[in-house]
């Protein structure tokens, strides 16, 4: 099964050593064992290569994935949102500057579809 994470809306975790949350897609396996327990999984299948929105590198990659699926290609597509901007409870580059800005207006341009293939698909 895979699932997104759909942006923190919150504040940023810069202090913890861990990526930022939300921007990505991961994977979750249940996994029987021997004695008849199930073991849970969960792995990365899409993020960027920064671990931050794209929109702050310029990168064009994910912002706030919020749906995946997979189409008879194979493939799997994944919506992105495209960067918003909070009510000031984030970073300096996501913060809003004018209080008629928010709540979270979109970052036009940001918002993309992403077709994701296996290799030599």
């Amino acid at each position: 099964m895979l699932y997104i994470l759909e942006g923190d809306l919150g504040f940023s975790a810069a202090n913890s050593g861990s990526d930022e949350v939300g921007h990505e897609v991961k994977v979750v396996n249940f996994l029987d064992s021997e004695d008849g327990l199930v073991s849970l999984n969960i792995s990365r299948f899409a993020k960027n290569n920064t671990s931050d929105q794209a929109f702050i590198t310029g990168a064009h990659g994910l912002n706030r994935p919020t749906d995946l699926r997979f189409g008879p290609d194979g493939c799997a597509w994944v919506v992105d949102w495209g960067a918003v901007r909070d009510p000031g409870q984030s970073g300096p580059d996501t913060r809003v500057k004018n209080a008629a800005d928010g709540p979270l207006p979109q970052i036009p341009g940001t918002g993309t579809v992403f077709r994701i293939c296996r290799s030599g698909q």
